[in-house]
């Protein structure tokens, strides 16, 4: 197995330069909403947390902090510091079961 550094010093993993924008390009929307095309078009907090989380591994603030405000303005709970787990733009309301994910909460911490 290979170890990923995330930071740019040495022993960082070189990554493919269009690797990241063709990621974003197919999943990230202007809003920060990431996309589940093979699932509806539906939104989850794991994905959600993994892009803030490649975000961060390639330096890019704003789409991590377009993500992290949709996060915040769809997934965020009232009630509880968890995230709802899904979001579907098709259904009323968007966001019918406001149980959490542990692994989307995770991701995102």
């Amino acid at each position: 197995m290979m170890a990923i550094a995330l930071g740019g010093g040495a022993g960082a993993c070189a990554r493919p330069s269009d690797g990241w924008a063709a990621f974003k390009a197919a999943y990230v929307l202007q809003d920060g909403r990431v996309v589940d095309p093979e699932n509806g078009g539906v939104s989850h907090s794991e994905g959600q947390g993994w892009t803030m989380l490649l975000a961060e591994a390639h330096g890019d603030r704003q789409t991590f902090d377009r993500a992290w405000g949709w996060t915040q303005a769809h997934l965020a709970r009232e009630k509880a510091p968890l995230l709802a787990w899904r979001y579907d733009p098709r259904a009323t309301p968007a966001v019918a079961d406001e149980n959490n994910a542990a692994d989307g909460d995770i991701f995102v911490a």
